[in-house]
């Protein structure tokens, strides 16, 4: 089955940090974003995946290359322009015209759901598009997508003048869409436009069935857009305060944490530590990091593939991006850092 995955974002919200890497390579615990969305697809049997790309997008598709390694393979779509989901969906009609129905999920969401489930409840309906929902999350900050009492979405965002039956609920819309190749038909061409406020509007004015897919009570969902929500799901992963029903966001590492341990130290391969560096769990360390003589590290850290902590460093609830030098005597708290750049946030 294909799928496809939005990437082609500039990460404004992230900025100075997304001048350094595109917010799909963004890891948490050390795997990108963009991995754990490939994982989850292939999970359900999506496994031939179109990636969009626009800002930094060399350096996702030099990641990932053609797939193999996660057992998949990837396409990549290269925007010349931004042209939003609808039109970055169109660019790339080809690729899915003759599919009964595909995925489609954003790039800066961490989503763990039964994406199998949702896919098959698209097929047994007569609906264009299936639009997977999160019923636990704010709908005023998010927005809601308001369904009736069969689960047809009746309203997005308040952008239908009249809905045909009354809404009972209203939900978070979470990322993912599980849609049918006649989508096409309301996606204009050579335009930038957005599935959601453009397309999904003309279908349900037009009388078209969208169908709604509510996530699981224990499922999760967050949108990974801001400094805090980004740095804080960190923290929850590492802290095991996230139950994953389908993903393992450790499993780049021989050591798993155990249900009975909460002093989770991950390291990845080539780990270069000075025998007086000193490490106070949980924390997890990537691929050929070095930390120096003395440096302190913990709790709660995220050290990036390829970092280098210098001497007398001091690091505790932090995420380092990967390739970041962190120089001697460098003091960080609360922070996310990329190269140069730091963002500090507010934790919860």
């Amino acid at each position: 089955m294909k799928g496809m995955i939005f990437a082609a974002g500039k990460g404004e919200r992230l900025m100075p940090l997304t001048s350094v890497a595109p917010k799909p390579l963004f890891p948490v615990v050390n795997k990108p974003i963009l991995q754990y969305n490939i994982e989850l697809l292939a999970k359900a049997g999506v496994t031939d995946i179109m990636i969009n790309l626009f800002h930094l997008g060399d350096k996702i598709q030099a990641h990932f290359g053609d797939g193999t390694e996660l057992g998949v393979t990837l396409h990549y779509s290269h925007e010349e322009s931004l042209w939003g989901t609808g039109g970055g969906l169109k660019l790339v009609e080809d690729f899915f015209i003759d599919e009964e129905a595909f995925v489609v999920i954003n790039g800066d969401t961490l989503i763990d759901t039964d994406i199998a489930a949702a896919i098959e409840a698209h097929t047994q309906s007569d609906a264009v598009a299936t639009m997977v929902l999160c019923p636990s999350a704010d709908t005023e900050q998010f927005g809601a997508v308001e369904i009736d009492e069969n689960n047809n979405v009746v309203q997005i965002a308040g952008r239908i003048a009249k809905p045909k039956t009354p809404a009972v609920a209203g939900h978070v819309f979470a990322g993912v869409h599980v849609l049918s190749p006649r989508i096409f038909e309301y996606i204009p061409p050579a335009i930038a436009s957005c599935i959601n406020a453009y397309a999904y509007t003309k279908m349900i004015n037009n009388n078209e069935q969208v169908k709604a897919f509510l996530m699981q009570e224990d499922d999760y969902w967050n949108d990974l857009g801001t400094p805090d929500r980004y740095f804080n799901t960190n923290l929850d992963v590492l802290e095991r305060t996230i139950k994953f029903n389908h993903l393992d966001p450790f499993s780049m590492y021989p050591q798993k944490p155990k249900k009975a341990e909460t002093g989770f130290v991950g390291m990845g391969e080539d780990v270069d530590m000075n025998a007086l560096a000193q490490f106070v769990p949980p924390i997890a360390l990537g691929n050929a990091v070095v930390v120096g003589e003395e440096a302190f590290i913990g709790p709660s850290c995220c050290i990036g593939n390829d970092c280098n902590i210098g001497r007398k460093a001091v690091i505790s609830r932090s995420v380092i991006l990967p390739g970041t030098i962190v120089s001697s005597k460098t003091r960080l708290e609360n922070a996310i850092v990329a190269g140069k750049h730091r963002i500090y946030v507010e934790t919860i």
